[in-house]
């Protein structure tokens, strides 16, 4: 089952310290995928948990904030975050900016 798996994954998923930051440019979309799918089959709370609880975590606040707005949250974080974790969730519409004069 897929919650046994999750939680029995380490807390330090993102501490890849001696990585490349090639490598991790390539890893994060497969991440993301990985985590937005976890989500999809129910366990979005624990994987919000494991990124915030690790120290590295807060590098992930757009996916956090994704997995917030999967669960039908209204975050409160700022702009571009929210574009982008809107774009991550594929929920709803993004929200309207005003038109530039």
């Amino acid at each position: 089952m897929w919650c046994s798996k999750a939680e029995s994954l380490p807390s330090n998923l993102l501490g890849m310290g001696t990585a490349s930051a090639r490598a991790i440019r390539e890893l994060t979309p497969a991440f993301v995928d990985a985590a937005m799918a976890l989500a999809e089959g129910g366990l979005g709370q624990q994987v919000s948990k494991l990124l915030l609880d690790d120290e590295y975590g807060a590098t992930m606040e757009p996916l956090i904030v994704a997995l917030k707005l999967k669960r039908g949250d209204s975050p409160i974080v700022a702009k571009e975050v929210l574009e982008v974790a809107f774009d991550i969730a594929k929920v709803g519409a993004e929200p309207k900016t005003p038109a530039r004069r």
